[in-house]
């Protein structure tokens, strides 16, 4: 199991470091642009693997939209829990 989680590690860890290359190469790599001629090399999207969206809540008297997010792995992009790692965005669309 804990070779199967390295591997699975080293492979998102060479997409996220070379994302600007294969999106260079291919705008759908990652399959979040359907509409364009290129096949997606890799599906991405619903992938809860790394975190997950638990619960959203809305509150329009301050404007204000709050989430949980459910962290799955003991490690992310560019280190685990003991590193400084990277910032990762998160952004919200409500329509």
């Amino acid at each position: 199991m804990k070779a199967k989680r390295e591997r699975v590690k080293e492979l998102f860890l060479k997409e996220r470091l070379a994302i600007h290359d294969l999106l260079k190469e291919n705008p759908n790599f990652f399959g979040t642009a359907p509409k364009t001629d290129f096949k997606a090399q890799v599906q991405i999207q619903f992938n809860t693997q790394y975190e997950e969206l638990t619960c959203i809540g809305l509150w329009p008297e301050h404007n204000l939209l709050e989430a949980t997010l459910k962290v799955k792995l003991p490690f992310g992009f560019m280190g685990d829990l003991c590193s400084r790692g990277s910032y990762e965005y998160v952004r919200f669309f409500l329509d």
